[in-house]
C-alpha cells in the first residue's frame, strides 16, 4: 500500500514549500504569498489526505464576512458560473455557509505535475476571487472584515 501522505510530504517540500502536517487530520496547512492586482493577499492552503482523495482546498471568505446586504444569490451564482467558464477553478461553499476554493486528485492519479497543476489552479482561484468577486464587495461594503485572507 502506497503512502500518500508521504508522496505529499515529498511534491510539498519539492516545490520548496513550508507547512505544518497535523496527523490526526491527515492535513498539510501551508501559507502562501499571492500576488494580486489589490495587493499581496496571505492565503492559507490546506491539503487533505483521505482513503481515496487529496483535497486541497483555501478558505476565501466566512459567511460572516458576507455583508448582510449582499445578495447573496447574485454572489452564489456568480461563483458557480466562474466554476463552469473558468479552468481548473472550482467555487464551493461549506456546511456552514463559508467559500472555499477547492480542487481534488484521485490518488490513482496522483503524480507530481499533476499535483502541481491541481495546488496553482487553486491560486489562481484565490487571485481571480480577490481581484474579480472579493474586490467589488470590499468596493461597496467598505467595512468587510476578511475572516481567512489578508489583503
Amino acid at each position: 500500500m502506497v503512502d500518500t501522505v508521504s508522496i505529499v510530504r515529498d511534491y510539498l517540500s519539492k516545490m520548496g514549500l513550508k507547512y505544518v502536517y497535523d496527523d490526526e487530520e491527515k492535513a498539510f496547512i501551508t501559507r502562501f504569498h499571492i500576488d494580486t492586482s489589490k495587493g499581496v493577499v496571505d492565503a492559507f492552503i490546506i491539503v487533505k489526505v483521505t482513503d481515496n482523495w487529496v483535497i486541497i482546498f483555501s478558505p476565501l471568505m466566512s459567511k460572516k464576512s458576507i455583508p448582510r446586504d449582499v445578495d447573496r444569490l447574485k454572489l452564489y451564482m456568480r461563483l458557480l458560473r466562474d466554476t463552469f467558464y473558468l479552468n481548473e477553478i472550482v467555487y464551493c461553499i461549506t456546511e456552514k455557509g463559508d467559500i472555499v476554493t477547492k480542487s481534488e486528485t484521485h490518488v490513482k492519479a496522483l503524480s507530481y505535475d499533476n499535483f502541481r497543476v491541481e495546488f496553482y489552479a487553486l491560486l489562481a482561484g484565490i487571485k481571480h476571487f480577490v481581484e474579480s468577486i472579493a474586490s467589488k464587495i470590499k468596493e461597496e461594503y467598505k467595512d468587510v472584515d476578511f475572516k481567512y485572507m489578508y489583503v
